[in-house]
């Protein structure tokens, strides 16, 4: 399972998007309609990016789990930053000093996209090797 390096993107995917949703930011403008939309489309992505990693041997399969979890990633990741603009809680300063916590945690699911995509090219090499030497047999 570990022999391939998507296996490892989307273990980082996993633990960032993991991390990001046990923060304490706070992500909506005060109604809790929005924290729970926010919390369960980035509970999907996580979802789908747990069983994308299950699917190892799967390569279509996978593929397809890791095409819905990034736009899911997208639409979390929109929500999330478009939440904390609008209810003015995107400031990354605290006094004069950058908060670096804060700017780590609001970095995890753009890190996370990132890796979903990493992995999506793995996969889809791994395919087109596949592929090759089915066609060499």
């Amino acid at each position: 399972m570990i022999q391939r390096i998507q296996t490892l993107y989307l273990a980082l995917v996993v633990a960032a998007l993991a991390l990001f949703l046990t923060s304490s930011l706070p992500t909506a403008s005060g109604s809790d309609w929005q924290a729970y939309l926010i919390f369960g489309s980035g509970l999907a992505a996580l979802a789908l990016a747990l069983v994308a990693l299950m699917k190892f041997k799967q390569r279509e399969r996978q593929r397809t789990f890791v095409t819905a979890a990034l736009a899911v990633q997208l639409v979390f990741s929109a929500m999330t930053y478009g939440s904390l603009y609008f209810s003015n809680n995107l400031h990354v300063q605290d006094g004069g000093d950058l908060d670096v916590t804060r700017i780590t945690f609001l970095l995890l699911p753009v890190a996370a996209y990132l890796f979903t995509r990493l992995a999506l090219l793995g996969i889809n090499r791994d395919i087109k090797i596949v592929r090759s030497a089915n066609r060499l047999r």
